[in-house]
């Protein structure tokens, strides 16, 4: 539904309230952690207790379900996936950081900006692994409606960290 009203208005209007990352996320591995196969390791890494923000929860869960999801599909061999939570500060700002890891196929350097266009997947997966070429780029649309960063670092076949930045305070206006 999303994907659709960004295709019509391209507009999406957040429902922002106060919220913890920890719970979401404690939340989100546990959903994912029996789809993993038993080559799987799940785990969450949180450095913090509470990660508080102003943010539209059921959007940040979609956003972290489909991170998660990846790294299990793109991880077909197994391997380790981390979840990774910590707050960071830069420029005079905090940030709410998170970070998806897997040990999986990784991204060709050369496509790393495409994955996140519509409809676009690797060339090393395409053929390969199911997809739709939809999620990366509603994960990067969510985000940047918050304010934050995506960044992906990614090798092939060692696997790839998406790294989601959200700020703590929202800016005034």
């Amino acid at each position: 539904l999303d994907v659709s009203r960004l295709d019509g208005t391209g507009q999406l209007e957040l429902v922002a309230s106060r919220m913890d990352l920890v719970p979401l996320a404690r939340r989100v591995v546990a959903e994912y952690r029996p789809l993993a196969t038993s080559k799987h390791r799940l785990r969450l890494a949180a450095h913090v207790r509470s990660l508080i923000g102003c943010w539209d929860e059921q959007r940040l869960e979609r956003v972290l379900a489909n991170l998660v999801s990846n790294a299990v599909k793109y991880s077909p061999n197994g391997g380790h996936l981390t979840v990774q939570l910590r707050r960071e500060r830069d420029a005079g700002r905090g940030w709410a950081v998170i970070a998806v890891s897997d040990s999986g196929v990784g991204i060709p350097s050369d496509q790393i900006e495409q994955v996140f266009d519509r409809f676009q997947r690797g060339d090393n997966v395409r053929h390969r692994i199911a997809g739709t070429g939809i999620g990366l780029a509603y994960v990067r649309q969510i985000v940047l409606l918050h304010g934050g960063t995506l960044a992906v670092d990614s090798h092939p076949g060692q696997g790839s960290t998406f790294t989601v930045r959200l700020p703590l305070q929202p800016r005034s206006v």
